[in-house]
């Protein structure tokens, strides 16, 4: 199913981004363990809630139409996006203007 392979792909990237950028200790973690121990993490309530509903997102496709699946998945994909920019250090950000 390409939707379950795009959330697969969307966690996989996010977790790695978080290892890199925060030096989590995340791989070999589930999603679910990923989540507690960002919840963990007293600075990324906000981010843990997005992650959250993008993790809960692949449940979501098992039973979702089509149409709806592919809303979901642009939503979620967005999302992940916001949560790179929102990270990025602020010395990277104003290097790079077209972040």
């Amino acid at each position: 199913n390409r939707g379950k392979q795009c959330y697969f792909a969307m966690t996989t990237i996010i977790k790695n981004y978080l290892v890199l950028r925060f030096a989590y200790p995340l791989h070999g973690k589930t999603d679910d363990e990923m989540i507690k121990y960002l919840a963990a993490m007293p600075d990324h309530n906000a981010l843990t809630e997005e992650l959250k509903e993008i993790i809960e997102g692949c449940i979501y496709i098992k039973f979702a139409n089509q149409g709806a699946l592919q809303d979901t998945i642009m939503k979620h994909l967005k999302q992940c996006t916001a949560i790179v920019k929102k990270t990025i250090p602020e010395t990277i950000v104003n290097k790079n203007k077209f972040l």
